[in-house]
This record gives structure tokens, sequence and C-alpha cells, in this order.
């Protein structure tokens, strides 16, 4: 999730959209895991955990987000979430409380993903890793390369004609 989060937030910030941004790690981009600016644009690690051990709230809960990146729904805390569709059930009720002009980019081969976005009120895209497939309606990474500072990544949808080569240093 921190990696996830650092990504975002330097894409953003390279775009010249200076993002607020809080992670639960730190980020090596950026002089420390919080940062507070006046941008439309910010940049939050999604924590499931309960905001007090009292109170079954989990933190992303009060986050109230328009955008919503999901890479692995597994469960975990068990103290906290003692069945697995307990820990299941909180990231659904989050996917629903998403406005409907919202967006979730959602990784498929995760069955409880798959379950989770269909109750989205928003649009979902969905996205492949390296080497996995995914139905026609979803992006994958077909290449990964990397020489000296540079990486390079293809992204293609079949269903929209789409295949970009991506460089990065």
């Amino acid at each position: 999730k921190t990696t996830t989060t650092a990504l975002l937030a330097w894409i953003l910030e390279k775009a010249n959209y200076d993002p607020s941004y809080m992670a639960g790690g730190i980020l090596k981009n950026f002089p420390d895991g919080v940062r507070s600016t006046n941008s439309n644009w910010s940049v939050v690690e999604g924590d499931e955990y309960p905001f007090d051990l009292g109170s079954p709230q989990p933190k992303f809960n009060f986050y109230h987000p328009r955008y919503l990146l999901l890479t692995g729904v597994e469960w975990d805390h068990m103290d906290v979430y003692k069945t697995e569709q307990s820990f299941i059930d909180v990231f659904a009720e989050l996917v629903r409380g998403l406005p409907s002009d919202g967006l979730v980019v959602a990784r498929v081969n995760d069955t409880n993903i798959e379950t989770i976005v269909k109750q989205s009120p928003c649009r979902v895209i969905k996205f492949a890793g390296l080497g996995t497939q995914t139905d026609t309606s979803g992006y994958i990474i077909t290449n990964i390369g990397r020489q000296a500072d540079l990486t390079e990544l293809t992204i293609e949808n079949q269903q929209a004609g789409f295949s970009e080569k991506f460089e990065t240093s």
C-alpha cells in the first residue's frame, strides 16, 4: 500500500499537481510520509484497521474518497475481523460509499475484489499485472524492462484498442 501511495503521489507531483499525501511509511521521493498542500489532489494510503479498538470503524471510512485504487483484499487483522466475510464487508462498504461520479481502479484476478466492485455505484476500470490476463474490459501490462535509469512498460486494453508504451526514469 505504501509503495502504491508513493507512486501515485509521485506521478501527481511530476505532473505539477502538488498533491497532498499521507502514507504509512517513508516515501523515497519525498522528505516524509505526510504533506498538506492547497492542491485539489490528495493521495491517502487506506487502512482497514479500526480507528479505535473500541470501535469497529475502519480508518478508511473517515476519508470519503472519490477515486479508489484496490490492489488486494486478503483477510488480515483476524484480531478485529473474526471471519473473512466481515473483512470483505468493510471494503464493500467503502466501495458502495463512493459517489456516482467517482472511479474505482481495481486489480482483477482477486476473487474478493471482483465481488466487491460489482457493488460500485460508479465506473470501474480493471487492470491485471504483468504476465496475468484479465477479461477484455481491463488493462494489462504486457512488457516491462529496465535499461540503466529507464524503466519501460506497455499497457494494453483489447476492448478499447489501446496499446501504449511508457518510459519513466
